[in-house]
């Protein structure tokens, strides 16, 4: 620890001595010191866990192995693995790249252990929920016009998830990038998703493949989609 100190302070905190961590509880805490920028990405992170109803921790002492993590790394832990209990873990890091000589190239990262997670599935059983016969297929995609929106469809596009294959954009693409990524993605359904659609409590529905558009209510986005595929995997569809 003392060669640490020298070269990379941080890494004192991952030390496993006994005699070096009793020295941990004088060492300030990163989170009391983070710039406005810092502060409000990772409460962005925070936030959206929690709408993905994901449990979470902070630990201002993680330290992951590697050196180039900016902002934000974690590690994903199972309590029926015993003293093994991370199962994977990464984080953000923005500035390697043009460490290395290249551009600005914003990233995210992880590894994890195939053999950690197949002990863990074993340890509490597995549910396989509602089998596709379209693995692979996406059938909606939600475009948003502003970030209020973009919040509100990650909070639905989790509970839409349970029944149907949805996706979002998660860079800040227009909306006529947003309709692009979803074209090439394959998506079979886009909901617009603005402030007169939240108000409202209506949002538009296209058919990707049909052209056509509707409203549809907001609370009954996921029946619409899913009479919609299921019609069509019968091979007609309501309507024809």
């Amino acid at each position: 620890c003392r060669q640490r100190y020298r070269k990379n302070p941080l890494r004192i905190l991952d030390c496993k001595v006994e005699e070096c961590r009793r020295h941990h509880d004088g060492i300030p805490v990163i989170t009391d010191y983070l710039c406005p920028a810092c502060r409000h990405h990772h409460d962005t992170v925070r936030r959206g866990l929690q709408d993905l109803d994901c449990p979470f921790r902070d630990d201002p002492r993680l330290v992951r192995g590697l050196d180039y993590y900016t902002r934000t790394a974690f590690e994903m832990i199972h309590g029926g693995l015993g003293g093994q209990s991370s199962i994977g873990g990464g984080g953000r890091y923005d500035d390697l790249v043009a460490t290395l000589g290249g551009g600005d190239v914003p990233a995210v990262g992880f590894s994890a252990g195939l053999e950690r997670i197949l002990l863990a599935l074993d340890s509490q059983g597995t549910d396989e929920g509602d089998k596709r016969t379209d693995e692979g297929a996406l059938d909606l995609f939600l475009v948003c016009t502003d970030d209020r929106s973009r919040e509100e469809a990650f909070r639905r596009m989790v509970g839409l998830r349970r029944s149907l294959a949805v996706d979002i954009d998660y860079s800040g693409k227009s909306v006529k990038g947003q309709f692009r990524l979803a074209n090439r993605v394959g998506a079979r359904f886009v909901a617009v998703f603005g402030p007169d659609e939240l108000e409202h409590g209506r949002v538009g529905l296209r058919d990707m493949e049909r052209g056509e558009e509707r409203e549809v209510p907001l609370d009954g986005l996921e029946e619409a989609v899913r009479k919609e595929t299921k019609g069509e995997k019968g091979g007609q569809r309501e309507g024809d």
